[in-house]
């Protein structure tokens, strides 16, 4: 069989996807610029577009830029120059659309400019090579750098965001040996040297990183692995399937034992280790010449579908330690409690996964290269409990939330949502910053997406407007600190 060059192929594929589905239409009355273009004419872009004043209230309007062939971007900003706080804000996630963010407007409409940004992986979440977005980040800050209007710039990760903006600051602060260190599993390039440096990072309710991200959903029943995802029914072992009535599943009252969530956990460390090890041993055969193409291959995860913490809300339940609780009438220092029902989504609504998401249509269909560079992580005798998450080796990823964040010695904000899964790895992060100006809050029944999580409520309305909440808490964070 003739090899054929693997990422070219796909490189192209996915050129024409972001072509038809970003790039505005030019129009003779307001010419597009170009891709190629360089920083110093990206701003020739159309008349900016007005859009509705947010919570904050001021009216904001939208301006389209494309800052590099790859890097895609809306200016959100008030509309009167005189509303304008010298700060800048970057926004950006590794693949979903960031330029229409609800973040975006409404911190604009509270004075502050937006850059909400897309890069080079946008819908490609499975082939995100993680290094090659810390390039688009640097195309956004080195932007806006060059505004003589903007004297501070910050970085601000939601979700998939906060694992990106805590890797590039760190990596700006302190250098590519931190991404070199010999126990990642794939260092980063020198390409990465010399990346300009925010003034502060904001995180907000962020994932610990798409490699624990994906450990942690990964089916610890499979009990062997190749790398198109085909599982022998053979290979499947009972005892550990979390949506077996026989093992405790019940998506009202799920019991599960204490016996039964540690074998689940360490049987799902066990098959990340070995996943791992196969798609380095595809990389030694590619490397070798003796790979099924000349520099990638396909590698699919198959039953990726088994977050036991979704049902047993005994797990991540709380924080170790009292911090900022704020409410709808608001703040109290305390132990942070998890609000969640059973079966919580992202958006706040319960659903049974086990048959709406049954784990075997469940995949994830990266590449050899994207799997290490973005979802590979090692671990030892993995285990989560009710407030901590032990035996992940946090600096074999370059994506690792905790490795990164201990690098971060400029102004730091943390926020998690009670309603959502990442309370305890968000105060775990936190903790180990060095930086000596850092805060970390919650929101009280806040969704992962900011809304109130009306399932969670013991009365209608108890947490308020939680999404005004959160951006009210950021403004006023970034403003004690222009």
């Amino acid at each position: 069989m003739e090899k054929r060059p693997f990422r070219a192929i796909a490189f192209v594929a996915l050129l024409l996807v972001v072509t038809a589905c970003s790039t505005p239409t030019p129009s003779a009355a307001s010419p597009i610029p170009s891709p190629s273009a360089g920083l110093s004419t990206a701003v020739a872009a159309p008349s900016p577009s007005s859009a509705a004043s947010g919570a904050g209230g001021i009216a904001v309007e939208k301006i389209p830029l494309w800052l590099s062939p790859t890097v895609h971007a809306v200016l959100w900003r008030p509309a009167s120059a005189a509303d304008r706080k010298p700060v800048a804000i970057v926004a950006m996630h590794e693949s979903a659309d960031f330029t229409n963010a609800s973040s975006c407007g409404e911190l604009a409409s509270r004075g502050f400019q937006m850059l909400c940004a897309n890069g080079r992986f946008l819908n490609q979440q499975a082939s995100v090579i993680w290094d090659d977005l810390m390039l688009d980040m640097k195309t956004a800050v080195a932007y806006l750098r060059t505004q003589s209007d903007i004297k501070k710039v910050f970085l601000f990760g939601h979700s998939g965001g906060g694992a990106l903006m805590s890797y590039y600051q760190n990596v700006a602060e302190n250098g590519v040996k931190v991404c070199q260190d010999p126990r990642r599993i794939m260092p980063c390039p020198n390409a990465l040297a010399d990346l300009p440096k925010a003034d502060g990072v904001i995180l907000i309710d962020p994932i610990p990183g798409l490699a624990y991200s994906g450990l942690t959903a990964t089916d610890p029943a499979v009990v062997n692995d190749d790398q198109f995802g085909r599982i022998d029914p053979s290979k499947i072992d009972p005892s550990l399937d979390m949506f077996s009535k026989a093992n405790g599943y019940d998506l009202k009252e799920p019991r599960y034992s204490a016996d039964f969530v540690k074998r689940f956990h360490v049987a799902q460390g066990a098959r990340y280790n070995e996943l791992v090890k196969l798609a380095q041993s595809r990389m030694d055969a590619i490397k070798a010449g003796k790979g099924w193409f000349p520099d990638d291959e396909p590698f699919v995860v198959n039953r990726a579908n088994a977050r036991l913490w979704v049902y047993d809300t005994d797990l991540i339940a709380h924080t170790q330690r009292p911090h900022t609780l704020v409410t709808a009438t608001g703040q109290k220092e305390d132990i942070v409690p998890s609000v969640r029902p059973v079966g919580i989504s992202s958006s706040g609504s319960v659903t049974d996964s086990s048959k709406t998401d049954p784990l075997f249509t469940q995949a994830r269909n990266a590449t050899v290269r994207s799997f290490l560079s973005t979802f590979a992580i090692r671990t030892n005798n993995f285990q989560i409990g009710a407030d901590s998450v032990s035996g992940v080796d946090w600096e074999s990823s370059n994506t690792s939330l905790v490795a990164n964040v201990a690098g971060i010695r400029s102004p730091l904000l943390a926020l998690s949502m009670t309603a959502h899964y990442w309370l305890v790895t968000t105060e775990l992060a936190w903790t180990g910053s060095p930086s000596t100006d850092k805060t970390l809050a919650y929101i009280e029944g806040a969704t992962h997406v900011f809304s109130p999580c009306k399932p969670c409520e013991k009365t209608p309305g108890q947490f308020g407007d939680t999404n005004k909440t959160t951006m009210d808490y950021v403004a006023k964070w970034i403003s004690t600190r222009m």
